[in-house]
This record gives structure tokens, sequence and C-alpha cells, in this order.
């Protein structure tokens, strides 16, 4: 007898939740994981079911839910796409040092 390796039902992948504080890159990572598991899942089952994950009233929710992606590929180019600005946005405020203010001889430090 061969091994069996075991698949993960598709019912699973709707227990899949984008966490409070978990990125977007985050939660594609482990749901791309678990959905590679799955035999034979259908277009709209990945689409819901990546949907139904997705943390609610973010500003890529509210993206896909006015103007919903037609298939899961069109899903995954959006979400990469929300996520490479994310990312850069994120990179941006990191990188920029912090100004000084003199305001009546006192200075201040401002994050601008």
């Amino acid at each position: 007898m061969g091994a069996r390796t075991r698949s993960t039902p598709k019912e699973r992948l709707i227990s899949i939740k984008q966490g409070r504080t978990e990125t977007l890159r985050s939660y594609m990572d482990r749901f791309s994981k678990r959905i590679v598991e799955v035999d034979k899942i259908s277009d709209d089952a990945a689409l819901m079911a990546v949907l139904s994950g997705l943390r609610t009233r973010t500003r890529f929710w509210w993206s896909v839910h006015e103007d919903g992606p037609a298939t899961y590929q069109d899903f995954l180019v959006r979400a990469k796409k929300h996520i490479g600005a994310e990312e850069a946005t994120s990179d941006q405020e990191n990188d920029r040092p912090d100004r000084k203010d003199s305001t009546k001889g006192k200075e201040k430090d401002l994050k601008n």
C-alpha cells in the first residue's frame, strides 16, 4: 500500500480568518498554503472562502466588496497590488526621519 497524503477539506478554508492586527500578506500566505492542499476546489468556492476570511472594514475589504473580483485569480491580482502599496507606504513611514521643530526655544519631536 502506498502512502496517502491527506488533503484539506474545502470547508476548512472558511475557518481561515485574517487576525485583527494581521497584515494582508500574512493572511494570504496562510490561505495560499492551505488552498493548495485542497483537491478540486472550484474558483467560486476559493473566492468565497478567501473573501469570508478578510478582516472587515479595512480599505482592501471595502475595495473588494464595492467592486467584487470576478474570479479567484482576479482577487489574487488585486491583493498583490494592495500588499505592494501597503508595504511601500509602511517602508516610507519607517524611513522618514524625525523632524525637530523649535518653538519658543524648545525642541519637539514631530512625526510627519
